[in-house]
């Protein structure tokens, strides 16, 4: 059996050998591998459904630009690795914005500039 490819490929390597051990734990609860496996798949289908996809797969020498990321401003947790990993199912990197740091103006600043110089290809909030 080859190796998995990416983060998603490790979690459904040990949703198929271990679907009942737990995989991630946040402050509202936690979930098995294959609970987080199937979020993600769902977030991806979500994705796909709304135009949400990597339009070439990166490749320095023929496609020097990166694929347009997927903008997300949600808590970490569950759901927020759930999204994560549905976007790299499907090629698509992610941008986390911050709602957390003491300088506000800082956050605006830098959401701004994200949204500038990285068109994300979606905001999930």
């Amino acid at each position: 059996m080859p190796p998995p490819v990416g983060l998603h490929g490790v979690i459904d390597s040990h949703a198929a050998l271990h679907p009942g051990s737990e995989a991630v734990i946040d402050t509202h609860g936690s979930w098995t591998y294959s609970e987080l496996r199937a979020a993600s798949l769902c977030v991806s289908n979500v994705l796909r459904a709304h135009g949400v996809k990597c339009l070439a797969p990166p490749s320095w020498s023929t496609f020097p630009e990166a694929p347009r990321p997927l903008a997300v401003a949600m808590p970490r947790g569950r759901e927020f690795l759930a999204i994560c990993v549905g976007a790299w199912r499907l090629g698509v990197p992610v941008v986390a914005l911050s709602d957390d740091m003491p300088d506000k103006e800082v956050e605006r600043a830098r959401a701004e500039r994200v949204a500038q110089e990285l068109r994300p290809s979606a905001l999930i909030v």
